[in-house]
């Protein structure tokens, strides 16, 4: 549950960030009219996020033992992609996110001002498919089924909240910080999902099997209190293979040392500005 909170939280966040500056510019420039099409797109956008949710969702329910395996472990590869793309592009875009955004808008009412629709919706259907993937395999990884999804929807309500507002002037908030030790955070989650997602290739015969790297049931014994909180906060597994150890390990440091580079450039110490 915590885990799809963060999940919900964080990327729930950085699509109200957006949106808030899109219509914070228009407001500022005067063409407050044009909002209804900023809506548009972003609840068409939202609506094509939770159909990609409940398709996955329908398609597991409804395939075999051997499908459902194989569809859970490209799917948690491919939020393994996603998620580490995305946490990488907001460490790089952050700083000029605003002036991007609003020079599409301005593109776009010179053209027509139907394309602010399709800015807000390819903006925000972005983000919000990635989660939906995110959010699916995290909660398969942890195995919490509808609970994770009570987190997720928590996390996205408090981000609304929060969204609005920072918008509205009444809070303030180091977001260039916010985004740092959260991307840490998904980057940690993100290396049990590809563990989860070997583990599951391993299952199919798609990798070889190898013997346990190590097994720490001593210390976290399956179904203990800690061994819970763990699994349902950062996908652990006190038991991996080999491979599934080298992954993990190897994917942590060359993501959390290049990432956590990006903030040591000379722009990092910068605030994030709606």
């Amino acid at each position: 549950m915590f885990a799809n909170f963060m999940i919900g939280l964080r990327e729930g966040l950085e699509a109200s960030l957006i949106i808030g500056i899109l219509i914070a510019y228009l407001k500022k420039t005067d063409r407050m009219q044009h909002v209804p099409k900023i809506v548009a797109g972003v609840v068409a956008a939202i609506v094509t996020a939770v159909l990609a949710g409940l398709g996955l969702s329908a398609i597991d329910e409804n395939a075999s033992e051997q499908v459902e395996i194989t569809i859970t472990g490209i799917t948690s590869l491919l939020a393994v992609v996603f998620v580490t793309w995305m946490v990488f592009w907001m460490a790089k875009t952050a700083r000029h996110l605003s002036k991007e955004l609003q020079s599409k808008i301005d593109n776009a009412l010179e053209t027509s001002g139907a394309a602010l629709f399709l800015i807000a919706f390819l903006t925000v259907v972005r983000e919000g498919v990635e989660t939906s993937i995110f959010l699916w395999t995290a909660a398969k990884t942890t195995g919490e089924g509808q609970l994770a999804w009570v987190g997720a929807v928590s996390g996205l309500v408090a981000a609304a909240i929060l969204g609005y507002w920072i918008y509205k002037g009444m809070l303030k908030i180091n977001l260039g910080r916010f985004f740092k030790y959260t991307g840490s955070y998904l980057l940690v989650l993100t290396a049990g999902i590809l563990e989860y997602a070997i583990g599951e290739f391993t299952e199919l015969g798609w990798l070889p099997e190898t013997q346990k790297a190590f097994d720490l049931g001593f210390i976290t014994p399956e179904g203990s209190p800690i061994e819970t909180f763990l699994n349902a906060t950062i996908a652990y597994n006190g038991a991996p293979s080999m491979i599934q150890g080298a992954a993990w390990f190897t994917f942590l440091v060359i993501t959390l040392t290049a990432y956590l580079r990006q903030y040591r450039l000379p722009w990092a110490g910068k605030k994030v500005t709606p």
